[in-house]
Formats: structure tokens, C-alpha cells, sequence
């Protein structure tokens, strides 16, 4: 028989439906359940309930159909039911006077809210049985039990069993009968597992004969075994000699024999200064040295100045004068015969030709890199500024902090006096024409016109030709050619850049060293003969490396230069080689003859080099070598 449950709601609960509040039936009739007991939770409802004698919406006053108090359970856990107020009271003893039959009430959901009654209804029919909700699903993780058959019919004198949370519940007797099986489907009994067949063992193969072993080859002990101890008898170690241990030193490395050199023949070495190669890191000598009518070198090597002579197969040391830092630049004559040099301390120092102090030294700061100090036909000494600008150190007063002419740009590079005008190329591509009389400098070319501009920085030093003119190797790849008031006449381009300082010939014929280099690769380097007039190109010698190094031009005519692979040229007038030799450094310096058949350059070593020459000195007129005269001193005798 299905679950009863209400037509209102469609819910079965427990206890829903009440049997009416009418006489008891007795015994056997249908529907009853045996005489009730005070304490049967079939008992009427005492006066008072909550729910005395009020049966349940749509049933009126017609007793529920036999079975209505009976509990049948589904497979899905029941649901908690709304306490019951009048199962809380105690049941009454004493028998209620019968009254008469209220009128059905409708009995609603539990609300928290208290109920309204609805309207009285009508005897309806009873409603038909309701079909049994399907059970739910259980949990994955306990094991799905099939419900068993529900029996008929619960018998007649079943009682449910008290709730254990309910205040009213009673412990239940030792010999009370088991739970009946309609209450709980009987667990579905588990079908044996059939077991699986399992596979025989598979038997291990059989080991295969092993193949022999090639046989090794004995091989050396690299290591020393260690000597036995020298012993004396039993007790004792003998100790090793003086001769064995001097024996087990380390030897010494042989000192370096100053080179011996028999000159024959132009090109071959004549000496070598100093005679033994100097220590690693030694500072490389890329100024040009200066000499006199004498036969007497004056060269910045390090930090001393040194004066020498020429002699076979070495120099004569005629003194060395030490100073307070390195030298980059050239040192400079004068015209009372001191040399001037700017030292890496930032002072101009100040010797005689004996290798004497003429002068306290100056402070003036930091030298420039190309840049040299020049003395005029007065004796004043000029210096490019560190931080911009042009100084000058008095012959009588002595240096003034303040620059005689200033200015932001850089000189970086040596200029020459001229009849009283300083030329000099700066960083923004000008030539200034500074005049150095008076109490301060100014400038004699108009820049606004474009006097004297170059498209790129120089750091070349000027020349200037027999026109005269002054001619400027700029950083753009061109050479240029300027009047004495500033306006351009010529420019040439030369594919590469120049590096070194343009020298002209007593013919006008120009000769600049010009570098290129491709990316990954060594520089390559060529002579460039440009020639007066026209301004062209005459010819090209090309070099083993690049050139960086300032020529020479004899009074034969050849031109001397170095470059960068350690060798010094010798081209005739007309581009041909005359000799080659290499000296095993790299020669940047700038190049002079300073005595008959002599000619010397510094190495990137720290050595100076002289050479057997076909000249007996430089050639006289045009601009023959770096700063135009033999002893520096930037002033052109044209």
C-alpha cells in the first residue's frame, strides 16, 4: 500500500494525520490498534493540544482509512518533522466528557508565522493514493543497496519507536521485539567475486655467454712515484745538500742583451732608446721630438726629458730631467733656448739646454691630448685651456688664472704663430685666428660668415703653404685650403680619415696619411699626395697598416712616415717605396730628422728609433714636418 501523504502539501510525515477525536473503535474494528495506554503515542490528544480533535484539510470528519498511523519509510532518509506542542503534555487519566464534534479545522504547514484559518470545507472524497517519489540517488562513496519488497501490511498492535530527542521518550525494554523489517530493507547480500585467472610465471631466459673482454692495455703513470727518503742508517733522514738545493731553484729568467746594431745601408737601424725594452704598460710616445742646429735631441720619453746625442750603435745620454707626471704632447723651444712641456700634473715645466730648471713650474691644469704649449718671438708661453679657451704664461709676469681668450669650445690641437695671430683648430669645425697682442684675445675671422669652417671637429694640427695659405685636415674626410682673412679657396676630399697632421713641400705638394677600416677587419692606410696646383690628387701609396703618424719630408725630397703595423716608409717625390723596415712596434709619433742622414720616430713601446736616411736635414721652406721648425717652436720662418 503506497505512503500516505496530504493532498494539500503531498509531503508523508509521521504523525501527520490524527485519527478522529470520536469514540475509540474497539478492538479488531478497522483501523484499531488494541486499547491505548496513557502513555501510547496513539492516545487521543488531551483538551487543550494544539491539534485536539482537528483533522487534517480535505477529510473533513471522515476517519482516515486503515493504516493512516502506520510509518512506512522510503529509501531516501526521512525528513524532521515540526514539533508536535501537544506530544509534550502529559496524557490526561481521567476520561474527557464526549462533546460534541468540532468542525473540521484545515491543518496548514508549519510556519513561523501563526496559521489563518481557512474557510470550512465540505465532505470531499478521498483523495486517490499518490505514486511513490523515486528514490534518491546515495552518495558515490557508499555502496548502492537495492530496497527489498515492503510487506503488505504493518501488524495490528506496532507502536513506532519514541524519538530519542524528544523530552518524552522512554528507554526501551530489554526484551522489547527487534525493529520490524519494513523499517529498514535488509542489507542486499554481496555475490561472492568470482577470482581471476591469473598467468602462469614466465621463466627467467637464459643467461647468454658473455663475450670476453678485449684486454686492456697497460698504460704509463703519469705520475712521479715519490723518492724514498734518504735515510742514514735506521733512525735517521739525511738532510740535502747546498748543491741539491740549489739545484731544485727555479732557474732564472735570462735578462734581456741591449740589441747590437751595424747600420750599411738608408733604412737600417741605428739605435734604440732606451736600450733594453721597457716594462709592460709603458706609455707610448706619439709627440715629436725636438733638436738643434747641434745635432742634439730633446724627446719627452715617460716622465723625463731627455737630451741625446748620436752615437754607434747607441745614443750619447747628455742628461734627463725628470718631471712631476706624463708627457703627451711635444716639447717646444723658445726663442732664449728653453724648452717648455705640460706634464700630466696639470704644470708647465720650464728647462735649460744643460737639463736645468730656467723656471719655477706653472700650474695651468690638465694637458689636452694633441695639444702642445708654443712659445712667440717675446718669450710669452700659450696653452689650450682643459676646460676651453687660450692662456698665456708671461715671460715677465708670470700666468694669470684668467684665460686671455675665452671660450667654451676646445683647442684640441696645436696650433702656430703667425705675425702675431694664433691659428688653431677647435671642436666646432672653426679655424680661430686669435690675436695675441694686447691685454686680451680677439678674434680676427667672422664665423658668422663661415671664415674658416670645416663640417666636422679638428684635432690636427695646421700647416701652412708658401701661397700662403693655411691648410686644415678636417674629421669630415676633406682638406682644406683658407686665405689669411678666413675665406675658403679649396677643398678636397679623401676617402678616409685623417689622422695624423698634413706637411708641405718647398713645391707646394701637400702629403697627408688617410685610414680606413672595414668593421671586423684591421685598418689599412695610405699616403695621399694632393698636389698645389691644381688641387688634386697626384698619387697614393698604400701602407701594411693604418697611418696615424705625421711625415717628414727631407731635403732629397723623400717623405718618412710610420704606421700602425711597426713599420717606418720611405716614398720618393713621385710615390715609389725606397726602403721599408719594420722596428717591432707601432710608430704614431710624428717623424724629424735631426741630424745628417738621421731620422727618428716614437714607438707605441716607449722607444725612440733612429734610422739611416738619404737626407741631411729637413727641407728648407713649405712646411716640412710637424709644428714647421726643428725645435717646435710653431712659429714658420715663410
Amino acid at each position: 500500500m503506497p505512503p500516505l501523504k496530504c493532498e494539500a502539501c503531498g509531503q508523508g510525515r509521521i504523525g501527520l494525520f490524527r485519527e478522529h477525536t470520536g469514540p475509540v473503535p474497539a478492538a479488531g474494528s478497522p483501523g484499531g490498534g488494541g486499547a491505548s495506554s496513557p502513555g501510547d503515542s496513539h492516545a487521543p490528544p488531551a483538551p487543550g493540544s494544539g491539534h485536539g480533535g482537528v483533522t487534517p484539510p480535505g477529510h473533513g470528519g471522515i476517519a482516515p482509512p486503515p493504516g493512516a498511523g502506520r510509518v512506512i519509510t522510503s529509501p531516501q532518509p526521512p525528513r524532521t518533522a515540526p514539533a508536535d506542542t501537544s506530544a509534550k503534555q502529559p496524557a490526561q487519566t481521567q476520561p474527557t466528557p464526549p462533546t460534541q464534534p468540532t468542525p473540521p479545522q484545515p491543518l496548514e504547514r508549519p510556519r513561523p508565522s501563526p496559521p489563518t484559518p481557512p474557510a470550512p470545507v465540505s465532505q470531499p472524497p478521498p483523495s486517490p493514493p499518490q505514486p511513490e517519489a523515486p528514490p534518491t540517488p546515495p552518495r558515490p562513496t557508499q555502496p548502492v543497496q537495492k530496497p527489498g519488497p515492503l510487506p503488505a501490511a504493518p501488524p495490528a498492535d506496532f507502536q513506532p519507536p519514541a524519538s530519542k530527542f524528544s523530552p518524552d521518550a522512554k528507554p526501551q525494554a530489554a526484551d522489547a521485539p527487534p525493529p520490524s523489517k519494513w523499517a529498514q530493507p535488509p542489507p542486499r547480500s554481496a555475490e561472492p567475486e568470482t577470482p581471476a585467472p591469473t598467468a602462469p610465471a614466465a621463466e627467467p631466459p637464459a643467461e647468454l655467454p658473455k663475450a670476453a673482454e678485449p684486454p686492456k692495455r697497460p698504460q704509463a703513470d703519469k705520475r712521479q712515484p715519490a723518492a724514498p727518503p734518504k735515510r742514514v742508517g735506521h733512525d735517521r733522514i739525511r738532510k740535502d745538500t747546498a748543491a741539491e738545493k740549489i739545484a731544485r731553484r727555479p732557474k732564472p729568467k735570462p735578462k734581456p742583451q741591449p740589441e747590437k746594431f751595424d747600420p750599411q745601408k738608408d733604412g737600417d737601424i741605428v739605435w734604440k732608446y732606451p736600450a733594453l725594452p721597457p716594462e709592460e704598460g709603458a706609455a707610448a710616445l706619439r709627440g715629436c721630438p725636438a733638436a738643434d742646429h747641434r745635432g742634439r735631441l730633446y724627446a719627452a720619453v715617460g716622465g723625463a726629458v731627455v737630451a741625446l746625442a748620436d752615437g754607434e750603435g747607441e745614443p750619447k745620454i747628455l742628461w734627463e730631467h725628470p718631471v712631476g707626471g706624463y708627457i703627451p704632447g711635444s716639447p717646444s723651444h723658445g726663442p732664449e733656448g728653453h724648452l717648455r712641456v705640460h706634464a700630466s700634473d696639470g704644470k708647465v715645466y720650464f728647462i735649460s739646454e744643460d737639463g736645468e730648471e730656467a723656471k719655477p713650474p706653472v700650474d695651468v691644469g690638465e694637458p689636452l691630448g694633441f695639444a702642445s704649449p708654443l712659445a712667440d718671438d717675446e718669450g710669452n708661453t700659450w696653452i689650450c685651456g682643459y676646460q676651453g679657451g687660450l692662456y698665456k704664461i708671461d715671460a715677465e709676469s708670470g700666468f694669470k688664472r684668467q684665460p686671455f681668450f675665452r671660450t667654451r669650445e676646445k683647442f684640441d690641437s696645436t696650433g702656430f704663430i703667425y705675425k702675431g695671430i694664433y691659428y688653431v683648430g677647435a671642436e666646432d669645425g672653426f679655424i680661430y685666428a686669435i690675436s695675441v697682442s694686447g691685454m686680451k684675445g680677439r678674434i680676427t675671422w667672422d664665423h658668422n660668415a663661415n671664415h674658416g669652417k670645416t663640417d666636422w671637429f679638428i684635432n690636427s694640427a695646421p700647416a701652412m703653404s708658401p701661397a700662403p695659405s693655411i691648410i686644415v685636415a678636417g674629421r669630415d674626410e676633406h682638406l682644406y685650403g683658407f686665405h689669411l682673412n678666413g675665406k675658403r679657396i679649396w677643398k678636397v676630399h679623401l676617402h678616409g680619415q685623417m689622422l695624423g697632421s698634413p706637411v708641405v713641400s718647398p713645391e707646394g705638394d701637400i702629403y697627408v696619411g688617410v685610414s680606413t677600416a672595414k668593421y671586423g677587419a684591421a685598418g689599412q692606410g695610405r699616403l695621399v699626395c694632393v698636389g698645389g696646383e691644381p688641387h688634386r690628387v697626384k698619387w697614393e701609396y698604400k701602407a701594411q697598416g693604418a697611418i696615424e703618424s705625421t711625415p717628414v719630408t727631407g731635403d732629397d725630397g723623400v717623405v718618412y712616415f710610420g704606421d700602425n703595423r711597426g713599420s717606418v716608409h720611405a716614398v720618393s717625390p713621385e710615390g715609389e717605396r725606397v726602403w721599408l723596415t719594420n722596428v717591432g712596434s707601432a710608430v704614431r709619433s710624428h717623424g724629424t730628422i735631426y741630424a745628417p742622414g738621421r731620422v727618428v720616430f716614437g714607438c707605441d713601446n716607449g722607444r725612440l728609433v733612429s734610422l739611416m736616411s738619404s737626407s741631411q736635414k729637413i727641407a728648407a721652406g713649405g712646411w716640412s714636418k710637424y709644428l714647421g721648425t726643428l725645435g717646435n717652436s710653431g712659429m714658420p720662418a715663410i
